[in-house]
């Protein structure tokens, strides 16, 4: 079945805590249509896509939300989102799949915003895997994509790209700036440096000292 603990449709889901959960698709939640903000999902299981969430749609949005320690098997640790989605201001860590262990994209535009997706694991995408079989182009901005464990921290299928901009690529084990994304590094603010997280596992807010934060950064300010 889809959404171990909430299946919806044009709902808005806010200040909650689902943990715990699994179904084939979508282990806490799969939702299209739908607003999620200020919530958390965390140690839930897919035994195919998306570990703690798995939708989209035009009108989807994930907000504010923390995505810690879930797993799929196929694809989207964290988040596999089927259709359009816009995530922002989110934490995305510690979450595992094969492909995709923070989260993986297909078909209509994504987009990830002021985002920290950190310690994911994967054997394509550890951070993000933007799949697809149709030219789709997806968006990340101001974000922090570091500590890939098992490949690059992001991958692209033949038919998608990514436009990045102002983003912190730094220290995931296959690489960081490389392949699809490779001709994005030091332009547009991108970097790949520590991001200087103030107790990261614990704290994954950036430190005043970070080379992300707005007096380091120019006008990115992560």
């Amino acid at each position: 079945g889809a959404g171990g603990a909430i299946y919806a449709t044009d709902a808005v889901i806010d200040s909650c805590t689902i943990r715990g959960n699994d179904a084939e698709s979508g282990g806490g939640v799969f939702l299209f249509d739908c607003i999620i903000s200020s919530s958390t999902l965390s140690g839930n299981t897919a035994s195919l896509n998306g570990g703690g969430y798995a939708g989209g749609g035009r009108e989807s949005l994930i907000s504010n939300c923390v995505i810690d320690g879930n797993t799929a098997v196929a694809s989207g640790g964290g988040l596999r989102l089927l259709d359009r989605c816009d995530v922002m201001e989110s934490i995305i860590v510690s979450n595992s799949a094969e492909t995709g262990g923070g989260a993986a994209c297909s078909r209509l535009p994504s987009s990830f915003r002021s985002c920290t997706i950190a310690s994911n694991s994967a054997a394509q995408g550890s951070g993000i895997a933007f799949l697809g079989f149709e030219p789709v182009t997806h968006f990340v901005s101001r974000s922090i994509i570091v500590g890939g464990v098992g490949s690059a921290g992001v991958s692209c299928s033949p038919m998608s790209s990514v436009t990045i901009d102002c983003t912190d690529i730094y220290d995931n084990e296959g690489g960081d700036w490389i392949d699809c994304i490779e001709h994005q590094s030091d332009t547009m603010g991108n970097l790949s440096a520590d991001p200087g997280f103030c107790k990261a596992g614990i704290d994954w807010s950036i430190c005043s000292d970070s080379p992300c934060a707005p007096e380091h950064s120019g006008k990115c300010g992560l």
